[in-house]
């Protein structure tokens, strides 16, 4: 939950710095991804409590700000309000060290109107490596010390 206080205190540093652009993250997210839940328990508990007020709040600085968040980690962009919302996929949840993973490097760009763009993500594929039998850390099967 973000509390009145912490959205106060974000509105009076907006206010000192009026044409600012902001990068907001959070841990959870914000609102439900416009699709399927596997499950009713991927949507029950996992955004913020009030997540629909605090994009109400930051409705005056969309265009200028980009949130940034967590959680459920699923592949996503979007938009609500007019604010850009970019979910983080994690490139260790669910992933196993034999498997292919990937994570995003994000541009951002200021335009002369003070608007702020998301180019298109640089996807980074990390190739996973095959697991040796008995080598559960990492580490090999050498149990010599050398």
């Amino acid at each position: 939950m973000v509390s009145t206080e912490q959205m106060r205190s974000l509105g009076i540093v907006a206010a000192i710095y009026p044409e600012a652009s902001w990068v907001i993250a959070l841990h959870h997210h914000l609102v439900e991804y416009p699709g399927k839940a596997k499950a009713l328990s991927e949507r029950i508990g996992t955004a913020l409590i009030n997540g629909n007020w605090f994009i109400r709040q930051l409705r005056p600085m969309a265009g200028r700000a980009l949130l940034m968040h967590g959680h459920r980690h699923i592949d996503w962009i979007g938009e609500c309000m007019g604010l850009l919302i970019v979910s983080a996929p994690s490139p260790v949840m669910e992933a196993t060290d034999d498997a292919t993973t990937f994570f995003y490097i994000h541009t951002l760009l200021k335009g002369p109107d003070g608007v702020l763009t998301l180019r298109p993500p640089q996807r980074i594929a990390i190739e996973g490596q095959p697991i040796e039998v008995g080598d559960h850390c990492g580490l090999g099967s050498r149990v010599d010390g050398a």
